[in-house]
Parts: structure tokens; sequence; C-alpha cells
């Protein structure tokens, strides 16, 4: 577990509580007008049997467009993810940030990462699968000029365990918060959701404020997945995050409309098993 531990605490420092506390209290109280924050942390580590072929793809954006000199905007986003596996070492850590700033009365900012990480393994009869994981997501909106901006934060954290014979779901989790602040129509969808299988154990706790012009969402969990085989079976991991900031002026019900298409297909993955993880969930317990 000192492993797991180890790139966890370095990962940690970056959550929520010290990022409002450090880098939001320092640098947005000397220019705060509207302004959104995201991060998307998970940790995997402890498989009991080593990952094969491990790959990653990653991808960050940023979008910003101002409508006159009185008028800024700003945006950034950074993707650190790592997927390593040999018999000495295996671990997977992905960490998403994003944030974006406009003040004035006409202006738009985005910032947008994402990353898609996959491993297979290979279980022989009577063998059991698992491994451990933590994951934060956390999103921060402030808007100090109601009338003239909106901003919106997204985190989304999800893997699945897939049969690659079947393409049956064999275990997965999701968490995904969104946060919609000071909206033209009183249509906020704010909230965190939480899912998985049975063969996931989950504790932790999150905190939540969707209230005013200032709101935010944090979620912290640590877990474990674990899963006997009795025959041989080939197991795809597929590892999904993404985080997503944005704000726009004049006030507007739809922040982030306007972002275009990805030149890749990391973002359409991402969305694509986040939903899955949704969609599947329900189907099993239904």
């Amino acid at each position: 577990m000192m492993l797991f531990f180890k790139y966890f605490s370095q990962l940690s420092l970056l959550t929520i509580t010290s990022l409002v506390s450090s880098f939001f209290i320092a640098n947005l109280s000397a220019k705060a007008a509207t302004f959104s924050l995201s991060e998307s942390i998970l940790v995997i580590d402890n498989f009991s049997v080593t990952p094969q072929n491990p790959s990653v793809e990653s991808n960050s954006k940023t979008v910003t467009s101002s409508g006159g000199t009185l008028d800024l905007a700003e945006a950034n986003a950074e993707v650190n993810t790592i997927f390593q596996a040999n018999s000495d070492s295996a671990f997977l850590s992905t960490n998403l940030f994003s944030d974006a700033f406009g003040d004035g009365k006409r202006f738009f900012g985005v910032g947008e990462s994402s990353s898609f990480a996959v491993g297979n393994f290979w279980l022989q009869a009577n063998q059991t699968l698992s491994f451990d994981f933590v994951t934060t997501i956390a999103i921060f909106n402030q808007v100090d000029t109601p009338l003239d901006g909106s901003a919106s934060g997204f985190s989304g954290v999800n893997f699945l365990l897939l049969d690659e014979n079947s393409k049956r779901v064999l275990g997965d989790f999701t968490a995904i918060g969104n946060v919609d602040t000071n909206l033209a129509e009183d249509k906020d969808d704010d909230f965190i959701f939480v899912d998985s299988s049975n063969n996931v154990s989950l504790y932790g706790s999150q905190y939540q404020d969707f209230e005013g012009n200032t709101e935010s969402a944090e979620l912290f969990l640590e877990g474990s997945f674990a899963q006997f085989f009795d025959s041989t079976t080939e197991v795809r991991l597929e590892v999904a995050t993404l985080s997503s900031s944005c704000v726009q002026a004049p006030q507007t019900s739809d922040p982030c409309t306007k972002v275009p298409e990805p030149d890749n297909t990391t973002a359409t993955l991402i969305v694509g098993c986040l939903v899955l993880g949704v969609v599947s969930r329900l189907a099993m317990k239904g």
C-alpha cells in the first residue's frame, strides 16, 4: 500500500481544499469576476495481476474570446496520466485540471482536459483480479457580476472491466460532478453522482454547496475491486477521466455550447465511457 499512498499523497495536494485556500484566494481575489475550476483525480494500485499492454491517450484544449478592449478571457487545461505496468511497480495515476476566467461584458473561455487509459489482464482458472483505488472530483464556480456572466464546471471519473470475448461488463465505477452557476434561466443542473457494481467497495465523503453565485462540489472516495474467475478469461480495463471549466458573458443558459468539436476521439471516448458506466449500472439494477 505504500506506493499507492505515495502517489495519491502527491496528487491529493491539488484537491479543492488546497486549491481554494492557495490558488483561488491568492489569485482570484485580485481579479474576481466569473470563474470556474474543475479537477479529476484517480489513482489505481495494488493490482493482484500485472496489467499488460498499457496505453494512454490524453487531450487538453482551451478556447477563449473577448468582445472589447475592457473584456478579458483566460483558460487553462492540464493532463498528467501515467499507466506503469511491470512486476515491480504497476499503477495508474491520472490528474486532470481545468479552469476558466472571464471579466467584462462579453467573453467566452473554456478549458477541457481528458484522458483514456487501457490495460489487459489474462486470468487463469480459479484466479482473482483485484486492485485498490482513490478518487477525487472537485468543482468550484464563482460569479461576482451576476447580470453579466455564467459559469459551468464538470468533473468525471469512470472505469470499466470488460470480458474481451463477450464484451460483457464485469465491473464498473462512475463518479460525476456538475455545477452550473448563474444561468439565464432557472435550470441549474447541479449534482454529484456515484455508482458502482457489486464487486466494487467504496467509502469516503462528499461536500456540496449549490446556492448563490459561489458554488462548489467535492467528492473523495477510497475503494477496491475484486472478482473471482472460475475459467480462463481475458479482461480489459478502461479508465476515462474528464475535466471541463467554462465561463461566458452575457449571461446564458448553456455555457460551453460554442466549444468546437475535439480534433481527436479522446473526448468522445471519455463521454461515451462515462455514459456507458451509468447505463450499464442502471441496466444491471433493472
